[in-house]
């Protein structure tokens, strides 16, 4: 009996291992395909490492199983786009006359770390030493526990208490404070970025994911600054005012609330600050607007607070002694927009949606209270919010995922969308017409007509008009998933019309 007790145990425990195999073998079918998507011819590849963030190597199980399904749905599942070869074969076949340089050799790597109670992981796709794609998922840590797999290297768990044993890390419990015997200049503090292109790589209202982690007991603050050279700190904030960090403990930060990215588009820059001590004017920069970083104003912001300009170095490097500097960019969407402000708005994003289910779009982190959210149809990524600056305005971005993948900034936007309406004919035309031309160049757009008919292009949409005892308009080409009312709305501006 307890012998057949202890086989159905077995088989219970084997049962669970294969189905936790199975989640994580989809979800790593799924990211291997979404590479191979935007491959367009046969391609040697080889398979990397697949570690834990932080590491360099993969001597824990889970990396070697990561490892072994990628180069699995490579070789089976990427419909023979990828071709994979070994690197030391690559490397061999270098005869003794041939030049000994290393080849450029075509890779997909990846990196996990662990959110929460979830594993995420990043797949990366390099050609030519270029990132193509990015691929990610997430599993919950307990399907990787039913499979009886460690999730931390033994040499990285063993390096971490060399370095308690070496520096004479005090263990702090049942307390918010570091240890007073910590020099915060001495502080290594680090961060992992994660955005859905990889790479430090952010689009249009996409959340800054960051995780940070410090060899010592300390708080920390994160500044951003931003393209135009303008400073704010963005963590800690009113919504979230625990900025103390344990020694040797990743954190993610932004938990309570996110932090969007939107324009200015470009190269932007994240600096991270430790401090055995709480810093000092801490509650006032919650609310302090954007302020140029100057030489003095960052190293104020870095020392203690924007009170403080008592001199000293500042360390700037990547991992520096109480400061780490990362750059990231904000990537210009393929085409943006700007359209006044719906009246009713929940009535305009109800018919957004249902222009979006008309073409198949998936939403995505909707926002009723501030206005924002994203649709991802195909290809292509359409986000879109209410401007902070600009509160009587939406504003739409929208990326071609496949032209960033593949470096071509082509279009691809818009859609033939042909809609027709009528405007009230203004009773001087010709002061109307010359209104529209100066409205809609004004906006950058083009106009060629007159008071008897024309085109137009303005702000994405695309049009016609024929005057008779009233305006007769017709849109041939719109953004996409925008509503025809908002359509109508900006185009009876132009005429001046109701």
């Amino acid at each position: 009996m307890k012998k057949q007790l202890l086989v159905f145990c077995f088989a219970i425990m084997a049962v669970t291992s294969l189905m936790a195999q199975n989640v994580i073998d989809k979800e790593v079918e799924k990211a291997v395909k979404g590479l191979a998507g935007v491959v367009l011819s046969p391609l040697k590849i080889t398979i990397k490492e697949i570690t834990l963030d932080g590491t360099n190597d993969m001597t824990d199980r889970f990396s070697g199983v990561l490892y072994d399904m990628v180069r699995f749905h490579a070789v089976e599942n990427s419909n023979n786009l990828f071709i994979v070869v070994d690197e030391t074969k690559t490397i061999a076949q270098r005869g003794p006359n041939k030049e000994t340089k290393e080849p450029s050799i075509n890779t997909i790597s990846g990196k996990y770390s662990i959110i929460g109670k979830n594993v995420r992981v990043i797949l990366e796709l390099k050609v030519d030493d270029k990132i193509r794609k990015t691929t990610k998922f997430e599993i919950p840590v307990s399907e990787i526990e039913n499979m009886g797999i460690s999730l931390i290297p033994d040499n990285f768990k063993t390096q971490k208490e060399a370095e308690k044993q070496d520096k004479n890390i005090a263990v702090i419990t049942g307390t918010d404070k570091p240890a007073k015997n910590q020099n915060a200049q001495t502080i290594q503090i680090q961060a992992w970025f994660d955005s859905q292109l990889g790479s430090r790589v952010y689009m249009h209202r996409e959340p800054l994911d960051i995780t940070v982690t410090a060899d010592k007991d300390c708080y920390f603050k994160i500044l951003h600054i931003d393209v135009n050279n303008k400073m704010k700190m963005i963590y800690p904030n009113s919504n979230d005012k625990n900025n103390y960090l344990r020694a040797n403990t990743p954190r993610v930060v932004f938990e309570n609330t996110n932090y969007m990215i939107y324009g200015p588009y470009g190269a932007e820059t994240i600096l991270i600050c430790a401090s055995t001590e709480q810093f000092q004017n801490i509650e006032r920069d919650y609310i302090s607007p954007w302020i140029p970083a100057t030489a003095d104003s960052v190293r104020s912001a870095i020392k203690s607070g924007r009170g403080d300009l008592e001199p000293r170095p500042i360390t700037l490097t990547q991992t520096g002694e109480g400061e780490a500097r990362y750059t990231f960019t904000i990537l210009k969407p393929n085409d943006d927009h700007r359209f006044g402000r719906p009246e009713n708005l929940t009535e305009f994003f109800k018919n957004m949606r249902s222009e979006a289910e008309k073409e198949g779009a998936v939403l995505k982190d909707h926002n009723e209270n501030s206005g924002s959210g994203y649709y991802l149809i195909k290809d292509k990524r359409v986000s879109y919010r209410i401007p902070s600056d600009a509160p009587d305005m939406i504003e739409f971005a929208y990326y071609n995922l496949n032209s960033i993948s593949g470096g071509n900034n082509v279009r691809g936007q818009t859609r033939g969308a042909s809609h027709s309406f009528d405007i009230e004919k203004p009773r001087n035309i010709t002061q109307a017409i010359q209104m529209v031309r100066s409205g809609i160049e004004g906006k950058g757009g083009t106009f060629n007509g007159d008071e008897q008919q024309g085109n137009f292009k303005a702000s994405g949409i695309e049009g016609q008009y024929r005057v008779t005892e009233l305006v007769k308009v017709t849109i041939t080409d719109k953004p996409l998933l925008i509503p025809n009312s908002l359509i109508e709305k900006e185009v009876r501006n132009y005429f001046g019309g109701k």
